[in-house]
């Protein structure tokens, strides 16, 4: 369910129009970033790899908003090109998060993890 494409950016159009509001009224919203739902199961996974610094929650979260900035002035070399950009936009923190860390350590990253855990665990009798 939180997975869902676009969900992010429709309750993220919403934060904005509160942030607007609470502007309005005086307050300083400067410092507060985009709304981004993560599954609790993506921090599980990628916790290994935020434990040992290999990759942070601010740069995944980086990564994340550069992807789900559709600009519809942007310069595009043809319609399909900027279907495929505004349909990534859409992409779940998960689901984007998934490519961004298969293209950064490989496809076999978590594979990687579980055997590391599996064969250097001691066996106890």
């Amino acid at each position: 369910m939180f997975d869902t494409p676009g969900l992010n950016k429709i309750l993220n159009l919403l934060f904005i129009k509160e942030l607007d509001n609470l502007k309005s009224n005086g307050l300083n919203i400067s410092r507060i970033k985009p709304l981004v739902i993560i599954n609790i199961d993506w921090l599980i996974h990628t916790a290994s790899l935020l434990k040992k610094g290999e990759v942070s929650l601010s740069e995944l979260l980086e990564a994340f908003y550069q992807n789900a900035t559709f600009s519809k002035e942007k310069e595009y070399s043809s319609e399909e090109e900027k279907i495929q950009d505004f349909q990534n936009s859409l992409l779940s923190f998960a689901n984007y998060i998934a490519h961004f860390l298969n293209d950064k350590f490989g496809n076999d990253w978590r594979t990687n993890e579980l055997l590391s855990y599996l064969f250097h665990k001691k066996v106890t009798t």
